[in-house]
């Protein structure tokens, strides 16, 4: 399974146009790769695990990734992530 924040949806409908030129998408297409992701992601509100900000803020190498890391923490899951500072980051 896998685990996100809620914002990150936020953040796809904000930069939505830019992955539809991207990719050369429909906005129908688009829509459905959204509802498709919303059922293999489990979205986690930011009230469920903002208790372990304290300690995502000491390991995060970049404050917008804040959120990621603690919501691995409160999962205790390991963080999944390309950006080789996150793969470099030992939680």
């Amino acid at each position: 399974m896998l685990y996100s924040p809620t914002f990150a949806l936020t953040e796809l409908e904000t930069h939505n146009d830019v992955i539809i030129k991207r990719f050369s998408l429909t906005k129908i297409q688009y829509s459905v790769i959204i509802k498709l992701l919303q059922t293999v992601v489990n979205f986690f509100e930011e009230k469920e695990y903002e208790t372990f900000f304290p300690k995502a803020k000491k390991v995060s190498p970049d404050p917008d990734d804040r959120d990621f890391f603690a919501l691995s923490f409160s999962l205790n899951c390991p963080l999944w992530s390309n950006d080789t500072d996150l793969k470099n980051n030992p939680l």
